[in-house]
């Protein structure tokens, strides 16, 4: 009987197991796949909104932190612009010679020492001008033998700076009878004689 009984129970276990497999092993319904694809659908976007959230904010950082660096160095721009840096031109001695001390010096008793010191070639030399943070363009007769025919004009715009000293001293002397110092260190600026930081030369302590 028992033995009856046990085959009787495992051809049910068999049975069932078949049908299990069977009920498994039916395709999804087009409404089940529809709403597997929307979930996901939502999913994705969900996933793109939140690194598209992720990007911005790191992008708004990078430009935070250039924003703050460009503040930086505009404010010491700013600082370089507002400071007098100063730069003299001497006479040598009783000449028509004239002599340039380099300009961005912090101080203009610093800018006459080291002009009287680095570019008097004579025994004697005197201060024509000191400027600071601008251009000066100089110009004499051309017959002039010594220094106090020399007029200087200035200018923060160099090209003005020499046109403005040549024509005064053409006002004085006659027109084509002047010329005008050439500074051969400055091209770019006209061949003035220029002392700032607009005009690369600042900041000289010593």
């Amino acid at each position: 009987m028992h033995i009856g009984r046990d085959i009787i129970l495992n051809a049910i276990g068999i049975a069932l197991c078949i049908a299990s497999a069977s009920i498994q092993a039916q395709p999804m319904s087009a409404g089940a796949r529809q709403g597997l694809y929307l979930e996901q659908q939502r999913l994705n976007e969900w996933k793109a909104q939140q690194q598209q959230q992720a990007d911005w904010q790191a992008q708004q950082r990078a430009q935070a932190q250039w924003q703050a660096r460009e503040n930086a160095i505009q404010a010491q721009i700013a600082k370089y612009r507002a400071t007098p840096y100063y730069g003299t031109l001497i006479i040598q001695g009783e000449t028509n010679h004239i002599g340039w001390g380099g300009g961005g010096y912090v101080t203009k008793e610093l800018a006459e020492k080291k002009a009287l010191e680095a570019a008097c070639t004579h025994s004697s030399c005197s201060i024509l001008i000191t400027i600071a943070s601008t251009c000066a363009g100089v110009a004499r007769p051309d017959w002039a033998t010594n220094g106090q025919y020399w007029i200087v004009a200035t200018d923060t715009n160099p090209k003005r700076a020499v046109e403005k000293a040549y024509y005064a001293c053409e006002q004085k002397h006659g027109q084509g009878n002047c010329i005008y110092a050439k500074n051969p260190n400055t091209p770019q600026y006209f061949d003035t004689y220029c002392s700032g930081y607009d005009y690369e030369a600042y900041g000289q302590k010593n």
